[in-house]
């Protein structure tokens, strides 16, 4: 056996008539690539050999492949004189080196009585395996069928097959051929595995702001906060898909500032092995509708399987507007002359819902009866005057008062379009009596409140 040799041992008698001094004994193998020393040499030292005595000298050696080869030692003194009978070497002719010993073959993944997750699909079978002689080829055996060989096998490091399959439950194991004379075949244990079928992910832990009061005019950041649970792995989830939705309309439903928002990048807050949580942020616009509104979660992984959930939350009614400009400027007036030019006051429903619009009119304190306080004398509530139509005539226009009173025909309905102001915005138009005995600079306060149409 190829393994089966160690070492070589050789006995050297002086027979001469002399101590011999400085002896060596030096081995010669016919084949080196059959046999060689191992971590040895192949002269020896004897020193002296008294006559008549002997000594005993040992190669490390090793078998490296199958073959024929001879052995010789050959032993002489520096004493030597001349030898006539060529006794001083003896050789072992035809020694057979065979490789008798099977491969041993080791299997790594999939570990025996394992579980393998579908995203390992293909599996990969790994293994090596260790021989005497060199390994002509390996074959994978799969539920006890020889599934694929590989001939080209590198000894001693890992080595691959690559099979896709579909879940269940399997059986596999490595047989490996030598190419020794004799084409000893090895085969490794046998060992159970599953392959797991997908696992769809699910979502959980949602939070969402609740209530939700609305910014007047402007934009309301909303989070949704959400964990995405994926027992393949969190690199199984492919994408997450997240809206916030109106009471009045579906989660696939189109965009519509008025009741429905989609956010398909929403920010990874924290991962581990199987769990990513995350937080997707929306902008409110002031108009969304009011009342109950829902987040909803999609998580979608790399077979297209999904899970979803949704969490519900209240929208505050908005009540708001927005008046431009914030200073009438009637110019310079004539006691007894009344503006010629109406002065225009914009309103505008910054809220989520339809309003209409009180007036009330005073001069230094609230009900004060006054439409303006004067350097000279004060002008009366009654002398401003306004009208929801353009160019009215003074004398057909509404008087304003020092208490409220709501603008008749003048409802400002929610905002529905998203680019352009419509019913939304409105104008209403003023003008104003200077009575005789009103002098100097005149100021005043026009009061306006919005309430629910």
């Amino acid at each position: 056996n190829i393994s089966g040799i160690n070492n070589i041992t050789a006995q050297i008698k002086n027979i001469g008539g002399q101590t011999g001094t400085n002896c060596y004994a030096v081995l010669s193998i016919s084949n080196g690539s059959v046999l060689d020393i191992s971590g040895d040499t192949y002269s020896h030292s004897l020193s002296s050999i008294n006559i008549g005595s002997s000594t005993t000298t040992s190669w490390n050696i090793a078998g490296l492949d199958e073959g024929n080869i001879n052995i010789t030692v050959n032993s002489y003194c520096d004493s030597d004189g001349i030898n006539l009978d060529n006794v001083n070497y003896d050789s072992v002719n035809n020694i057979t080196l065979q490789d008798i010993t099977t491969p041993v073959i080791n299997l790594t993944y999939p570990a025996d009585n394992s579980n393998v997750s579908y995203l390992q699909n293909p599996v990969s079978f790994i293994y090596n395996v260790t021989d005497e002689s060199g390994i002509i080829n390996c074959s994978l055996v799969l539920n006890s069928n020889i599934n694929q060989t590989n001939h080209t096998i590198e000894k001693g490091i890992s080595q691959y097959f690559y099979q896709t399959l579909d879940p269940g439950s399997y059986n596999w194991s490595i047989e490996c051929t030598d190419n020794s004379s004799s084409r000893i075949k090895g085969f490794s244990q046998i060992y159970n595995f599953t392959l797991l079928s997908n696992n769809a992910p699910f979502v959980s832990n949602l939070e969402i702001d609740d209530p939700i009061d609305l910014n007047p005019g402007s934009i309301k950041i909303i989070h949704c906060n959400f964990t995405v649970t994926d027992n393949d792995n969190i690199s199984d989830i492919k994408s997450v898909n997240s809206t916030l939705y109106h009471s009045s309309v579906n989660p696939d439903s189109q965009d519509d500032n008025n009741s429905h928002y989609t956010n398909n990048s929403c920010e990874i807050t924290d991962s581990s092995e199987f769990i990513q949580d995350y937080s997707c942020s929306f902008s409110m616009l002031y108009y969304s509708n009011p009342e109950t509104w829902s987040c909803n979660i999609t998580a979608y992984d790399n077979s297209s399987a999904s899970g979803s959930s949704k969490i519900d939350t209240n929208v505050n009614e908005l009540i708001a507007l927005d008046v431009t400009p914030s200073l009438i400027d009637y110019g310079d007036l004539q006691a007894g002359n009344i503006s010629q030019e109406d002065s225009n006051l914009t309103i505008t429903n910054l809220g989520n819902r339809g309003i209409n619009i009180t007036l009330e009119g005073y001069g230094i304190t609230e009900e004060d009866g006054l439409a303006m306080d004067c350097l000279q004398n004060n002008i009366p509530v009654g002398y401003e005057k306004y009208s929801v139509n353009f160019q009215e005539n003074y004398i057909n226009m509404v008087n304003l008062t020092a208490t409220a009173h709501q603008i008749s025909n003048f409802t400002l309905p929610q905002r529905t379009d998203d680019t352009f102001y419509k019913e939304d915005r409105n104008n209403t138009y003023w003008k104003i009596n200077i009575p005789y005995g009103a002098k100097g600079q005149c100021n005043g306060s026009i009061k306006l409140i919005a309430i629910p149409d």
